[in-house]
């Protein structure tokens, strides 16, 4: 299936989008599918089936909006003793730690490293959940799931 050809992107140029509910989103498939069907090796425009299923024009982006929501820090996430901050521009989280002695680590992880780190945090979050004290080796947890020790030049 082919479809229109996309434009590139150019802030000054405004774009469309049509925002659909999930029976809506079925409906546009079923008759992308059936149009495929019907004319076989023939260019599809998926914005005029969308038009015609749903009886409706797209909305105009508001492209200054969607780079601010894009941009936008998120409030930081707290899982017991840690704090992860997403930081938009660089990709990456600032992750927080404080010990059981009270000094706070920091380090500097990617998305896959954070990913990976998941069964230490649902860890820490079962033991809170049951009102317990994690008991836990950040710094073993960290070299066994991500390969090393983000804190080990911080402390």
């Amino acid at each position: 299936m082919t479809t229109d050809p996309q434009p590139a992107p150019d802030s000054t140029q405004p774009r469309y989008q049509f925002k659909m509910h999930g029976d809506e989103a079925r409906r546009v498939a079923e008759a992308l599918v059936q149009w495929t069907a019907d004319h076989p090796g023939q260019p599809v425009s998926p914005m005029q089936i969308m038009r015609d299923v749903l009886g409706r024009e797209p909305e105009l982006v508001d492209q200054a909006e969607e780079e601010r929501q894009r941009t936008a820090v998120p409030p930081p996430k707290t899982i017991g003793p840690f704090t992860l901050s997403w930081l938009p521009a660089a990709k990456l989280y600032s992750v927080g730690f404080t010990t059981t002695e009270g000094q706070t680590l920091a380090a500097v992880l990617s998305q896959d490293e954070v990913a990976k780190l998941a069964p230490m945090f649902d860890h820490v979050t079962e033991h809170l959940m049951r009102d317990e004290t994690p008991r836990i080796d950040v710094r073993a947890a960290c070299v066994d799931l991500i390969g090393r020790d983000p804190f080990e030049d911080v402390g």
